[in-house]
């Protein structure tokens, strides 16, 4: 049974079409076994349940159950690393020897295809930043030959490139945070004054006062000041249709027990077709590129968002309202006073 299945597994190369492939396996070859397949992952809803042969239980229990850690022979998960995808399989019945080989045997492919896409992706990550990075100066010296454009065309085109070029090095190049505790609704005041915002011309709002983090506020800066000006843009400069809230949330998260800090960035403008949200935080992706936007924006906040183990998620209708929700953890105290 179990060469079977390592057999007939072997050509998978992504965890979620392992784990499903397992759970089918498991219900085809063990008739008895009561199983359930869950996924857990950095979202507003952290855990859910993908297949399961026992309906009656909720998704509630399955989270008591992981929080409680003493059903040692009954759940069997694929790796350790809560910030990606974690798969799940929570039996309900006692376990043969066979079923244990095809599990044990899931959960060391498992985590053969978290580091192979690990040393993988580094591998051709820094391989394809040299490449890019040679390229972009080799664009840069043959720009250079135009020092003194004499014709507005150029000049824009020629901005719009040295855009593109920064931006692109900044988002291949791995991020090193220098993370300091600092208080988020300063953070944000001082953060809105950069960009030349007047100061209480944007509603700034929390759930709690003195509320710090530890973060690498330049980064994070960087990432907030490009949510912010969207929505600047979106309701032409109007800032009083924008509001800032910051909270703390608990994401019931079975791995993850303190709570994460929320940060709502809501405006009321123009909104985002249905259309184009699926796409606005993909590289190069903008509906403004004939006023010189590059389309680099919310694709290198979100990596700044995801250097620091957090994510976003963004909610639109057209005329109505852009709503951008940030999750962070390093939370480091939220009192009241």
């Amino acid at each position: 049974m179990t060469e079977k299945y390592i057999q007939q597994s072997a050509g998978f190369t992504t965890l979620a079409d392992l784990a499903n492939y397992t759970y089918q396996f498991l219900t085809d070859n063990f008739a008895s076994a009561e199983l359930t397949l869950l996924c857990h992952q950095p979202a507003e809803s952290p855990l859910k349940i993908i297949k399961s042969t026992h309906a009656q239980r909720s998704l509630a229990s399955y989270r008591a159950q992981l929080k409680d850690k003493t059903h040692v022979g009954q759940v069997f998960i694929s790796h350790q690393e809560i910030f990606e995808p974690v798969y799940i399989f929570i039996f309900e019945t006692s376990l043969s020897s066979d079923l244990l080989d095809v599990i044990g045997n899931w959960r060391r492919a498992s985590l053969q295809l978290c580091n192979g896409y690990r040393a993988g992706f580094e591998k051709a990550n820094m391989y394809m930043g040299n490449l890019i990075a040679q390229l972009l100066h080799d664009i840069h010296s043959l720009m250079e030959l135009v020092n003194n454009p004499d014709d507005a065309k150029t000049f824009d085109r020629q901005s719009y490139q040295t855009d593109v070029n920064k931006n692109l090095l900044f988002f291949i190049r791995d991020l090193e945070l220098f993370k300091t505790e600092f208080e988020l609704m300063q953070f944000f005041k001082d953060s809105l004054s950069d960009i030349g915002v007047l100061p209480g011309t944007i509603e700034i709002s929390a759930s709690r006062p003195a509320i710090t983090i530890k973060a690498d506020m330049e980064l994070l800066s960087k990432a907030m000041n490009e949510f912010i000006k969207n929505a600047l843009q979106a309701t032409d400069n109007m800032s009083d249709k924008i509001h800032i809230d910051v909270s703390t949330v608990n994401l019931e998260s079975p791995f993850i027990p303190d709570p994460w800090i929320q940060i709502t960035i809501r405006d009321e403008g123009k909104g985002i077709s249905s259309d184009f949200l699926p796409y606005v935080k993909k590289l190069f992706f903008t509906t403004d590129k004939y006023i010189g936007h590059s389309g680099f924006g919310l694709a290198i906040a979100e990596k700044i968002i995801h250097a620091h183990h957090g994510f976003l998620k963004i909610d639109s209708e057209v005329r109505k309202y852009t709503q951008v929700n940030i999750y962070l953890r390093g939370i480091i105290n939220a009192k009241e006073e």
